[in-house]
C-alpha cells in the first residue's frame, strides 16, 4: 500500500540519518535517537486498530538494518578516547550486544523468511571495531574478537545454509571473511608471542579452508575470495 511505504519510508529516513556522524559522543547520541524513533514506530503499530494500521506500519527488517548500523557506528576506532572508552564500559548494554540482539529478535519474527546478509556483515564489522575498546575485550583482545566474530561467520552460513539469509550482493559473505581475515592479520603483525602467531596463522588457513567451501556450495555465487582476501592472508603468513 502506498501510504504505509510512505510512512515507513519516512521512518526509514528518520533513522537512517542519524549515520552521520563526526566523534563518539555524537555516534551514541544519534544510536540513542534511533532507537527511541524505532519504538515509537513500533509502539504505534503495536497499539493501532485493523483500520489505523495503514498509518501506523510495523517495523521492517530495513527499519532494524538501520537501527543497527547506528548502534554498531558507536565502536568505530577512529573515535577512541580514553574517557570515551570508560563511557563506553558504562553503558547498560554494548552497542555490539544490542545489536546482535536485534538481529535474533528479527531472525524469530522472520520466521524462516530470508534476512539479507548484509544485517550479519554490519556487526561482523563491528567485531573488528572492537580491538580499538579496551573497556569491551577486557583481556585478550584478539582471543575474545575472533571468538565473536567466528560465533557470528559460523552462525551466519548455517543460517544461509537453511534458506534464512539472503545474500542480495554477492560481496557480502566475502566481506564478513575479509573481516575476520583482517583480525588475524593484525594479530600476527602485533603480537610479540611467537606461538600466538604460529596460532593466527593456522586459523588464518583454516578460515580460508572454510570459505573455499562455502564458495563451492554455493554454486560459486558467494564467499568467493578476492584480492583483499588473498592480501590479508599474505600479510598473516608473512609476519
Amino acid at each position: 500500500d502506498e501510504i504505509q511505504r510512505c510512512i515507513g519510508g519516512a521512518y526509514s529516513s528518520l533513522i537512517s540519518s542519524q549515520l552521520i556522524v563526526a566523534d563518539f559522543n555524537t555516534a551514541l547520541a544519534n544510536a540513542s535517537a534511533s532507537e527511541q524513533t524505532f519504538l515509537r514506530m513500533k509502539e504505534r503499530s503495536d497499539g493501532a486498530s485493523t483500520k489505523e494500521s495503514k498509518l501506523f506500519p510495523a517495523p521492517t527488517p530495513d527499519h532494524v538494518q538501520g537501527l543497527i548500523r547506528s548502534q554498531v557506528e558507536c565502536l568505530r576506532g577512529k573515535y577512541f578516547r580514553p574517557d570515551f572508552n570508560s563511557a563506553l564500559g558504562k553503558l547498560e548494554e554494548l552497542p555490539h550486544l544490542k545489536a546482535q540482539r536485534l538481529l535474533k529478535e528479527l531472525e524469530v519474527q522472520q520466521a524462516g523468511r530470508p534476512i539479507d546478509g548484509s544485517l550479519y556483515s554490519d556487526i561482523s564489522w563491528a567485531c573488528t571495531q572492537i580491538l580499538h575498546w579496551p573497556s569491551i575485550y577486557k583481556g585478550n583482545k584478539y582471543a575474545s574478537t575472533t571468538m565473536s566474530a567466528k560465533a557470528l561467520l559460523k552462525h551466519t552460513m548455517h543460517q544461509y545454509s537453511q534458506g534464512s539469509i539472503d545474500f542480495s550482493w554477492v560481496g557480502t559473505a566475502t566481506k564478513m571473511y575479509n573481516n575476520l581475515f583482517s583480525i588475524f592479520s593484525q594479530m600476527a603483525r602485533n603480537s610479540r608471542n611467537s606461538k600466538e602467531k604460529q596460532v593466527s596463522m593456522e586459523q588464518c588457513l583454516e578460515l580460508l579452508d572454510d570459505m573455499l567451501y562455502w564458495h563451492k556450495e554455493s554454486g560459486g555465487t558467494i564467499a568467493k575470495p578476492d584480492s583483499h582476501t588473498l592480501g590479508l592472508i599474505l600479510k598473516t603468513i608473512f609476519n
